[in-house]
């Protein structure tokens, strides 16, 4: 999920001019997703409760799957505040939906005397994993530094190889991964199931 996500904003800031709209790419880039998952945190609290954390978690995680779509597309000027924005409220939206389900799910899944070591071994293995995910981009943008392709008109650089790869990762990962998740609420473990 990092691996087109925190190098972004390089791109949005360089590439799509987003320097000399500051303000305008401000409020999109910090205050939209901030926005999203206010008017909308409540609200995906009840469908979690409403729907189950598992398919919540699920289609927050598809949305939010699809944000380096719009940064594929979006092209340098005003029209990039625009698409951006939108990719930033759906993403603020998405990433509350996901955030409460995931809650959920981890208030769930321990044993209540397990339940702090699971947290804090899950938090330390996601953060390696988004450091990983970095390092992972930067090498890629390092590679690709002068490498671009002209296509119908619109230059690929490298951003766009790390944002399709970003896309593609994003997606598999949230269609075969998160399948597996099990809510033992409402999937309670089979005790002969040896994945368990």
């Amino acid at each position: 999920m990092t691996f087109g996500g925190a190098l972004s904003t390089l791109y949005f800031v360089d590439e799509l001019g987003m320097k000399k709209h500051f303000l305008g790419g401000v409020i999109v880039l910090t205050a939209l997703p901030f926005v999203g998952s206010i008017l909308t945190g409540r609200w995906s609290g009840r469908l979690v409760d409403r729907l189950g954390p598992r398919r919540v978690l699920y289609w927050g995680h598809l949305f939010w799957a699809s944000l380096p779509a719009f940064w594929l597309f979006a092209s340098p000027g005003v029209s990039a505040l625009i698409l951006l924005g939108f990719s930033s409220l759906l993403g603020g939206t998405s990433s509350a939906a996901a955030v409460n389900a995931a809650t959920k799910l981890i208030t769930r899944l321990p044993p209540a005397a397990e339940r702090a070591m699971y947290v804090a071994v899950s938090s330390c293995l996601g953060n390696v994993a988004g450091g990983l995910g970095v390092l992972a981009a930067g090498t890629v943008l390092h590679a690709l530094e002068h490498w671009h392709w002209e296509v119908w008109g619109w230059t690929l650089v490298g951003f766009h190889v790390l944002f399709l790869g970003s896309l593609l990762l994003r997606f598999g990962s949230a269609l075969t991964l998160i399948r597996r998740v099990r809510d033992p609420v409402t999937q309670p473990a089979d005790p002969q199931d040896p994945s368990r």
